[in-house]
């Protein structure tokens, strides 16, 4: 049996990206995506022993773990 924990973050575009499009015209944000600042993680993750699971930045409340979905369900 298989007890390893794996999870897969998504990161997504935070307000800094945006910020600089409106503000800083696209320069800024082609540096921030390059560099990879432009985008964040989830903040919190649970992972469940026996389990692979992904947790999409995306499904971030403020102050809970983002809930893990098996890979399959992630993909629709």
């Amino acid at each position: 049996m298989n007890s390893d924990a794996v999870g897969r973050a998504i990161s997504r575009a935070n307000a800094g990206l945006a910020g600089n499009i409106i503000f800083g015209g696209g320069i800024g944000a082609i540096i921030d995506h390059n560099k990879g600042t432009a985008y964040t993680y989830p903040t919190w993750v649970q992972l469940v022993f026996g389990q692979t699971l992904v947790f999409d930045r995306r499904a971030e409340n403020e102050g809970q773990p983002v809930v893990g979905v098996k890979p399959e369900a992630a993909a629709k």
